[in-house]
């Protein structure tokens, strides 16, 4: 049997009254929160979800994904005023228009897949882990959701609006006339 020293004991006091500390810490912080927290997820189940979505993976790869720290998050939509124009030699210089911004912002969502096995059929079975099974195929559908959700939308009144819905498909010849 090991002999325990004064320094053990203090070593062991001072971590736990820094263990304190910070619990003291959190414990303020949650007392001024908001209801509703930004949901921290593990690295195992972003792994498994978000990080094989090939969409998201190429939003990533392209430095188009940012981590948020708040449930509301924005952006702010450029609207040039001005643009480039061709003009004669002895043409005026046009007036210029300024840049107007337009702060764009939304709450955070949380995309969820729900899972229910009864306890006879969980009990009940020797052959497959229903749990499990149950857990992959969500992990699947959530990952194919959040996709189609950054391409197409979510097809909600509130909805995420999605890439393809925000691209214009107006065609213009090289002469600059519509198609």
């Amino acid at each position: 049997m090991s002999e325990i020293t004064i320094h053990d004991i203090a070593t062991k006091l001072e971590s736990q009254s820094n263990e304190l500390k910070e619990l003291r810490k959190a414990m303020g912080a949650t007392t001024d929160a908001p209801t509703s927290m930004q949901i921290e997820y593990t690295k195992e189940i972003k792994s498994k979800i978000f990080d094989q979505a090939p969409y998201f993976r190429f939003l990533e790869s392209k430095g188009c994904v940012q981590s948020a720290s708040t449930s509301q998050v924005g952006f702010y939509k450029e609207n040039n005023g001005s643009v480039a124009q061709f003009i004669a030699e002895d043409d005026d210089i046009p007036e210029a228009t300024a840049t107007t911004y337009t702060e764009e912002t939304a709450k955070m969502a949380t995309l969820i897949q729900p899972i229910d096995i009864s306890m006879m059929a969980e009990m009940g079975n020797n052959v497959v882990d229903l749990i499990q099974r149950e857990i992959d195929k969500g992990f699947i559908n959530v990952k194919n959701m959040a996709d189609s959700a950054l391409l197409q939308g979510d097809g909600t009144n509130n909805s995420f609006k999605g890439f393809t819905s925000q691209v214009t498909d107006n065609k213009v010849d090289l002469k600059g006339e519509e198609i």
